[in-house]
């Protein structure tokens, strides 16, 4: 297309960006990331959502981290799955504390965790063996009105088995 000079905007390079994403294509995602960026084409938020999904599954945290700061710095408004993707890495890499904070910048924006922010949550608690704060989410969730789903209770309940809380197991 540029050989055509034919000018990308926004939507073409964010499709290049999801058809590399999903192709596995990661090393050439940030090569067009930095072509839109020579173009003065603005990321928008599924950009940056792409970027690090793609980045969150080679584990490589301190550039989801980057990312949504840079989401920040250019007044890009992260949206729950953004911010889902920075706690499910975080917290994949050990990162509590960060995750809970990234969780309340999220809660202090106004955007609401949903049922999979809630879920991985519960997720990366489980994993570091911290069950009662698993279940605190849980219940929160429940008393929210917000609806657990399978994912949920699977990994809620193959925690408390392997714990052997069936307390918890009846009561979920």
């Amino acid at each position: 297309m540029k050989e055509a000079r034919i000018a990308l905007n926004g939507y073409t390079y964010n499709g290049l960006i999801y058809f590399l994403v999903k192709s596995g294509f990661d090393g050439e995602t940030m090569e067009v990331y930095n072509a839109m960026a020579a173009d003065g084409v603005v990321p928008t938020v599924r950009t940056y959502s792409m970027l690090m999904l793609t980045f969150g599954k080679r584990r490589d945290t301190e550039t989801v981290v980057g990312l949504l700061g840079e989401m920040d710095a250019r007044g890009v408004r992260p949206n729950v799955y953004s911010y889902t993707i920075c706690i499910r890495v975080l917290g994949q890499a050990g990162r509590l504390e960060e995750a809970y904070r990234i969780l309340c910048k999220m809660k202090e924006e106004g955007c609401k965790p949903d049922v999979v922010t809630n879920t991985v949550l519960i997720q990366i608690l489980c994993d570091a063996d911290q069950l009662d704060d698993a279940k605190d989410v849980f219940w929160k969730m429940k008393a929210s009105d917000q609806k657990p789903d399978r994912v949920t209770y699977t990994t809620l309940l193959d925690k408390c088995g392997n714990d052997g809380d069936s307390r918890s197991v009846s009561e979920i």
